[in-house]
């Protein structure tokens, strides 16, 4: 049976990039299918992670990509494709990057 989620290498690629890109002021690539799928990851296997349980109920929307994440009708947040990464971790992000009802959800 294979793994239903993105290689442990993009995971990682993904989170890392986002982290450090963060960190370093770099600019942050455009929302890919990638992002995505380590974002559906992040919400199937939120325990793996330590992420939040409560990164299971929100929709995630960037910004700068065609794709959603999340449950139909979820609390949305939405922002550029790597903000919401780090928003979903648990990471800090400047204030007024990333809006929406769903950031509440996640005790933000």
């Amino acid at each position: 049976m294979s793994c239903p989620c993105p290689s442990p290498g993009s995971l990682l690629d993904q989170r890392l990039r986002a982290d450090l890109g963060a960190a370093a002021g770099l600019p942050a690539h455009a929302a890919d299918d990638r992002l995505a799928a380590v974002l559906e990851a992040e919400q199937r296997l939120w325990f793996a992670f330590g992420v939040s349980r409560q990164v299971r109920r929100v929709r995630f929307e960037p910004t700068d990509g065609d794709w959603r994440v999340g449950p139909d009708g979820g609390p949305v947040v939405s922002g550029p494709g790597e903000a919401l990464l780090l928003v979903a971790t648990g990471r800090e992000v400047d204030p007024g990057v990333v809006s929406g009802p769903g950031l509440a959800v996640l005790g933000r």
